[in-house]
């Protein structure tokens, strides 16, 4: 699954018979009534497009074959966030390496509410990318910016996620009623303290500067990127800086928040000036609308799309696609309009 949305369909090919389609279900428990959703046709993804917000939602997949169901596959799922809550992200949802810091070491990621939109903001789930699983315990902990020189300092919460509930890619996990910290200034830090065996953390090398290490009993940056936590806090907070995007030699380019509704922003950072073209197509590759087609200025820029085509029409929701193309680069990521 990927944020509760999207996930891949795969099935048996050695039943000699074709398949005729899918049917969707969901639920709102894993162990709980399953509802149908949507009848699809042969697919190897499928994107929810209207799902719960606001809690985690389990999906199960049967087979048609000659208008028959086949047994329910296993369960996908995730947390998709509600209207009132904001995913904070450090890093640009890739993984380029695995990380870890050491037994009985602590790595942190710093956030930094904005109040101006609401007095205040409570920390209620924790996302964290799992670069390669293994058997040890995870730990997550919370900080108070209250530490020397702004540093991690009073630790707010611990708590153990078994390590069999892990999974590649994105984790969401739920910090527990008792222990939510309710955030009226400052910055928090949010991450894990390492036990014997704990998965690898996905690392993000394409940027860095809100990362932080303790191996030696203080703190100090991780210059070797962003390693992959993020905090989803209620009370409609924003958080200043989302992603830093690093001056380099390579283009970086992603949306945020995604998925979305009803708008997204695209950011870019461009190691020289030049001509550019940002384009969005839709799952059949047809051209919906072109953002910006023209020189631009070496740095960061950043373009909004409102789920609109070139006759500002509303497009349906679902997966797209956003292009850059320059003269001798191309880079092409996905995105996922909601209901």
């Amino acid at each position: 699954a990927e944020d509760g949305r999207a996930f891949t369909i795969t099935h048996n090919t050695n039943r000699g018979r074709d398949i005729t389609g899918y049917n969707i279900y969901r639920s709102d428990a894993a162990d709980g009534e399953y509802e149908l959703i949507d009848t699809i046709e042969p697919a190897e993804e499928y994107v929810d497009t209207d799902p719960m917000l606001g809690t985690f939602n389990y999906y199960k997949v049967t087979a048609l074959w000659d208008g028959t169901d086949s047994e329910y596959s296993n369960v996908a799922f995730d947390y998709v966030v509600a209207t009132n809550e904001q995913e904070a992200a450090r890093d640009d949802g890739s993984s380029e390496e695995g990380f870890n810091v050491g037994v009985a070491k602590s790595m942190a990621v710093k956030f930094s509410p904005d109040y101006s939109n609401s007095p205040e903001c409570v920390l209620t789930h924790a996302r964290v990318y799992i670069h390669s699983v293994n058997s040890g315990q995870l730990i997550i902990r919370a900080w108070d910016d209250d530490g020397g020189d702004g540093m991690p300092g009073t630790m707010l919460f611990q708590f153990v996620y078994p390590p069999a509930n892990l999974h590649e890619g994105w984790n969401t996990i739920e910090i527990p009623s008792a222990n939510q910290p309710t955030f009226t200034e400052g910055d928090f830090y949010l991450g894990i303290f390492e036990m014997a065996g704990l998965s690898e953390i996905g690392l993000d090398t394409n940027g860095s500067g809100y990362s932080y290490t303790d191996v030696t009993g203080s703190w100090e940056m991780e210059t070797s990127g962003n390693i992959m936590i993020r905090a989803i806090a209620t009370g409609d907070p924003t958080f200043a800086d989302q992603y830093y995007v690093p001056e380099s030699e390579t283009i970086t380019i992603s949306n945020f928040p995604n998925p979305f509704k009803p708008m997204t922003k695209i950011s870019l950072n461009m190691p020289n000036s030049e001509k550019v073209a940002l384009r969005i197509y839709n799952l059949k590759g047809q051209l919906v609308k072109t953002l910006v087609d023209d020189n631009i200025k070496s740095g960061k820029s950043t373009y909004v799309w409102n789920g609109t085509d070139e006759q500002n029409n509303k497009v349906a929701s679902g997966l797209y696609f956003y292009k850059l193309e320059t003269a001798n680069r191309t880079v092409t990521k996905k995105m996922i309009m909601l209901k």
